[in-house]
């Protein structure tokens, strides 16, 4: 009794720390490392056509809702499914895999990746959704918001921008959090919040999530189709930067490459003939760089300034701080303040950052900005 217990705690600090790094780097850059960690592996299987594979996790998935429907009557039963959603993931991961090593990759290759994960979300899902303690209704709501979770992810696609994956209930996530919920339904079936036992909660959190994750999907496709459609060019404008570490020249190439301007590494002199300038500069200390101080010190251009960060939090904080720095210095304040987390020169944090979202949401925001300033 006690081992299953301590097996349990172990289980969930685990589940904790995984969903916690989740919401940092998304469960879905998880494959990249499975990719590199089962790379011969996925060379073996590249003998066997990748729709196969791809068709391959549907019967898993049936079985999987099947044995939540028995789980029922034979609590066992969840255990065996932690497993079979593994393999599900697992062949998930090989299939694009396979695809690139065949040099398959095509139009009709991403019907056939897209089409067998719905059907295996509903196999899976409706098993528990159909389970006799389950309310149907929240069985239905269940399935209903993790359609539209997965609606939103390809409606980007169909406008020709790019598939979302954001959470918190994307693909990844919610195959995570159906495995944690049956090891507490296993080990802890009296478990209950609101007489609701772990997999009701489940389907309930399905819910409350899917609303989340639809409107930071359409957030980000609508970030995304506001770049796109920039077809203004916002004459007399420059980009200049000051970087230590490449996250701040990243960010600046970016921004002038859509805004179709300038992108000048900055001196310590400030001789710009612009009507607007974007200053970027990464966060030291609370303050701007050495070079970007002295070159706001002579301004007299409006200008937007955007600062890269590297810690957590605190960074956004700092950049609001040096903000004010600039403006107690009676010199021109910023227009607006925009923060980019970057990947730290020391520490481990923001590793993969900034990512290309980052920098939609920052290019979104400026533009958007810029067009006011114009009007």
């Amino acid at each position: 009794m006690y081992l299953k217990y301590i097996i349990l705690t172990n289980y969930i600090f685990l589940i904790t720390i995984v969903i916690k790094k989740g919401y940092l780097l998304g469960l879905y850059t998880t494959k990249f490392t499975v990719r590199k960690y089962f790379k011969k592996i996925f060379d073996y299987m590249s003998i066997i056509h990748p729709d196969i594979i791809s068709y391959s996790a549907l019967p898993i998935a049936l079985i999987t809702g099947i044995l939540f429907y028995f789980s029922f009557y034979h609590s066992f039963l969840l255990i065996i499914n932690i497993f079979l959603i593994l393999i599900r993931m697992f062949l998930n991961t090989a299939d694009g895999v396979v695809a690139m090593n065949r040099n398959r990759r095509s139009l009709l290759g991403e019907i056939v990746n897209a089409l067998p994960d719905r059907y295996s979300d509903i196999f899976t899902v409706a098993g528990i959704a159909l389970c006799p303690s389950m309310n149907p209704l929240l069985g239905i709501s269940a399935i209903s918001s993790m359609f539209l979770v997965s609606y939103t992810g390809m409606l980007g696609k169909a406008l020709g921008m790019s598939w979302r994956h954001e959470g918190p209930l994307g693909k990844v996530e919610r195959l995570a959090l159906i495995m944690a919920f049956s090891v507490l339904q296993y080990f802890v079936p009296a478990f209950r919040i609101l007489g609701q036992d772990p997999m009701a909660i489940l389907l309930i959190l399905f819910c409350i999530l899917g609303i989340f994750t639809v409107f930071n999907r359409i957030r980000m496709t609508t970030n995304e189709i506001t770049v796109h459609e920039n077809k203004d060019i916002f004459t007399n404008i420059a980009v200049f930067y000051d970087s230590q570490t490449g996250n701040t020249e990243l960010i600046a190439k970016s921004l002038s490459s859509s805004l179709q301007c300038e992108c000048i590494k900055m001196d310590e002199t400030n001789n710009a003939p612009y009507e607007l300038m974007i200053i970027c500069s990464p966060n030291i200390r609370n303050a701007v760089s050495a070079k970007a101080n002295k070159f706001l010190s002579s301004t007299h251009v409006p200008y937007i300034l955007v600062m890269s960060y590297g810690v957590p939090l605190w960074g956004i904080i700092g950049s609001f701080i040096a903000s004010r720095k600039i403006y107690k210095r009676n010199t021109l304040s910023p227009l607006s303040l925009y923060t980019v987390p970057g990947k730290h020169y020391k520490f481990p944090f923001f590793k993969t950052h900034p990512t290309n979202d980052d920098i939609i949401k920052l290019k979104s925001g400026i533009i958007k900005n810029l067009r006011r300033y114009y009007q």
